[in-house]
């Protein structure tokens, strides 16, 4: 858990760098066991971009082995 949140941590500031970024916290769960990104881009091309960048790409690397089942990913919609 730990070294996910640092890893997580390390992102945060290259991706609110993003030109496209427009929010980018990170939360912890009430049982400290899980991990929780609100991630706000202007459009799905700037979101998809993030996606693709060097450091996003490394963080999902190390998921794959760290990580007890796969990230979960929920687009919502403002009402």
């Amino acid at each position: 858990m730990a070294e996910c949140k640092r890893k997580l941590q390390a992102i945060v500031a290259p991706t609110l760098a993003e030109a496209g970024c427009i929010r980018f916290e990170l939360y912890t769960g009430d049982n400290k066991t899980c991990l929780f990104l609100v991630e706000r881009f202007v459009s799905q091309q700037a979101f998809d971009e993030y996606y693709q960048q060097a450091y996003t790409k490394q963080v999902f690397t190390f998921y794959e082995s760290a990580l007890a089942k796969a990230v979960e990913i929920n687009n919502l919609t403002e009402t």
